[in-house]
């Protein structure tokens, strides 16, 4: 479609159908109330703290960057490989926060992340418009793209791709009219893109489905048809595929991306395996898994429920797209649509790319609808507006996020403080007779690397390039004990052991807390420390002795309490360590405090129910019996109630029954 025939439908759609001046005042109102709550909508849902998993290699990386000028291929904070070459295909990135932090600090990384993510906003507005979407369609289109790519909006390599990505679209459907700066602005974004994150051969794929798309369209449709603009596009992809090489790895770096989806495959991720149905330990990375096996799960349920819903709209702007004779539009929806189907950590992308298109086609065949066009547009307006006074709100308090229980998304700034464990590092730092090495759950493992003692090193990061499967599935293993931790630990000589207590390390707690050769030393609400018991340490386990008789409940509570939290969701988090340490009547207390907050959370009863359990069988081992069997009701009212909100859930069966024998039922 020419680009006279987008600005003739955008003035169109503009004007509402027979509307008097009185009545264009009112519906200006109403759009400028839509735009300021889908503007609030997306800012306080792009407002939180730092959390990315994978923020301390990227930083650490880029340090060794400016420090060395050399460029991090063979990871050297990780012990269980020494020499495992990978393309570092976000190397730019790296190097882009490692000098932020130093100039700027975390408010500087934090500025980076809501400028990138500006950029991505903007760019779905500039696509949107300049593919024929009039204004008033703009706030449902924020507020749709907002819902669908929130969750990947943290400071990581994929904010660089999905800010390129638009841009790139952007000059899609606007095509500079002189071909030098169209092909110098597609090569100059896809330079960027290529060495920041390894997505880059997603541009050159928009473009090449945009070109067939529109050329079939030619070949039957031979009116209108606009042969300079598929020179255009076309060397602009040619500029695209230019840049692709443009990386300190030449045509390997190139191949990457190609690479990555055929070790994928090998792994059985792309298939659709989970690791214990024969996939490798790839497969055990939920981001890599389809969204749609996400479905009817609680967590991120609202995002996998708007995505089922967008993939509606995506069908519809398809339909419509084909329709109007914008075939170019309509193959790009496809493509995207695809690599969402495949994969959830492309339902960003997918939200991102596809929206503006689809809801442009749309909007390019409402105008045929008359006066009812008007009435869906009104609707649509006050929709934006109603969704935004109902969610801010629970934006700002947490429950937004903690209905899809997400622990780590906070309102405000800085670091999150269950994703980074400064002050547990910190605390190894002070110790200065503790001996390396230091042995780090997955999750947790690269936000440690920036605040260890120098040359300390994990045993594996969140950068699964940079080591062989074996090693990863290695670290699930231990962690998930289904290999015993002691061999391994003398094995690799490991003396310290970090953990963020989740159901996932839970069980390893448990066996360290049962072992006599080790001892804990260190438990904050979002952290704990073992250390092995050893002549070096002998110190500083006399000095280190927490138990749950001094921990501090109070400050627990107050931990799961500051603002823009859920307590009822941060309290179920923080019960996961005294769980796991055995410190029942602390849970009890945590988890009375949780279900009183949130009692719609199954997991939360059915942990209570657990603690309540623990202390029936500890009061009826010490004689206590008077106190055994109103522990056990109270058990059973706590399993029944998770079952009530879970009602398959084996676990809350199981337990119950157990609770049941007990009381003689």
């Amino acid at each position: 479609m020419g680009r006279g025939r987008i600005a003739t439908i955008g003035r169109v759609i503009e004007t509402a159908v027979g509307a008097t001046n009185r009545e264009r005042v009112a519906w200006r109102v109403l759009l400028a109330c839509a735009m300021v709550a889908a503007g609030l909508f997306v800012g306080a849902i792009c407002w939180f703290e730092l959390a990315s998993v994978d923020l301390g290699y990227h930083l650490c990386y880029g340090r060794q960057f400016l420090e060395r000028g050399v460029i991090v291929v063979r990871d050297p904070f990780i012990y269980a490989v020494a020499d495992h070459f990978f393309v570092n295909a976000n190397w730019g990135f790296q190097v882009a926060i490692a000098w932020l932090d130093r100039v700027g600090g975390v408010a500087a990384l934090q500025s980076m992340r809501i400028g990138l993510a500006g950029i991505v906003l903007l760019g779905v507005m500039s696509v949107g418009r300049g593919a024929g979407l009039g204004w008033r369609g703009i706030p449902v289109l924020l507020v749709l793209v907002g819902l669908g790519a929130y969750e990947r909006f943290d400071l990581r390599p994929e904010l660089v791709s999905y800010a390129a990505m638009v841009v790139q679209l952007c000059l899609l459907v606007w095509r500079p009219r002189k071909m030098w700066i169209a092909c110098a602005a597609a090569f100059a974004v896809q330079l960027v893109w290529v060495n920041s994150h390894s997505y880059f051969l997603t541009g050159p794929l928009l473009y090449v489905a945009w070109l067939a798309g529109d050329w079939l369209r030619s070949l039957i449709w031979r009116a209108g048809d606009d042969g300079r603009a598929r020179r255009v596009v076309l060397a602009m992809l040619v500029a695209q595929l230019v840049a692709s090489f443009c990386n300190p790895w030449g045509a390997r770096g190139a191949w990457f991306p190609v690479q990555t989806l055929f070790f994928l495959r090998e792994q059985k991720v792309s298939e659709g395996y989970m690791e214990a149905m024969g996939g490798g330990p790839w497969a055990s990375i939920g981001e890599f898994h389809s969204p749609l096996t996400y479905v009817g799960l609680p967590t991120s349920r609202r995002t996998i429920d708007v995505y089922v819903g967008l993939l509606v709209v995506a069908a519809v702007g398809v339909a419509a797209a084909l329709r109007s004779r914008r075939w170019g539009d309509a193959a790009v929806m496809v493509l995207l649509t695809a690599m969402s189907l495949s994969m959830r950590r492309n339902v960003a992308p997918f939200a991102i790319g596809t929206l503006p298109l689809a809801l442009a086609a749309i909007g390019s065949l409402s105008i045929s609808l008359g006066r009812w066009r008007n009435w869906i547009v009104v609707g649509s307006q006050l929709l934006v507006i109603g969704v935004g006074t109902y969610w801010l709100p629970q934006i700002w308090t947490g429950r937004f996020y903690a209905e899809e229980l997400r622990q780590r998304r906070v309102w405000g700034t800085g670091l999150n403080a269950g994703t980074f464990p400064i002050a547990a590092c910190d605390w190894i730092r002070a110790q200065p007779g503790i001996r390396p090495r230091v042995f780090v759950d997955f999750f947790t493992s690269s936000n440690t690397l920036p605040w260890l003692p120098k040359d300390w090193q994990v045993f594996v990061d969140t950068n699964t390039f940079a080591y062989p499967p074996s090693a990863l599935r290695t670290i699930q293993d231990i962690t998930n004990v289904n290999q015993p931790h002691g061999p391994f630990f003398d094995a690799e000589g490991i003396n310290v052991v970090l953990l963020h207590p989740t159901n996932q390390t839970q069980r390893l707690i448990m066996k360290l807390a049962e072992d006599p050769g080790w001892a804990l030393v260190y438990v904050d609400p979002s952290f704990l420390i073992f250390v092995r018991r050893i002549p070096e340490h002998a110190a500083i386990i006399a000095a280190n002795h927490p138990t749950e008789q001094n921990m501090d409940l109070a400050a627990w509570v107050r931990a799961a309490s500051r603002p823009h939290q859920w307590a009822g969701f941060e309290l179920g988090m923080l019960a996961w360590g005294p769980l796991a340490l055995g410190w029942d009547a602390a849970c009890v207390e945590l988890l009375r405090r949780a279900v009183e907050s949130m009692p719609s959370s199954p997991m939360n009863w059915m942990n209570l129910g657990t603690s309540y359990g623990q202390l029936a069988i500890r009061a009826g081992e010490q004689g206590r019996l008077d106190e055994q069997e109103p522990l056990l009701n109270e058990a059973r009212r706590c399993f029944e109630a998770a079952l009530r909100l879970e009602p398959d859930s084996p676990i809350a069966k199981r337990n119950l029954q157990m609770v049941m024998k007990a009381l003689g039922n």
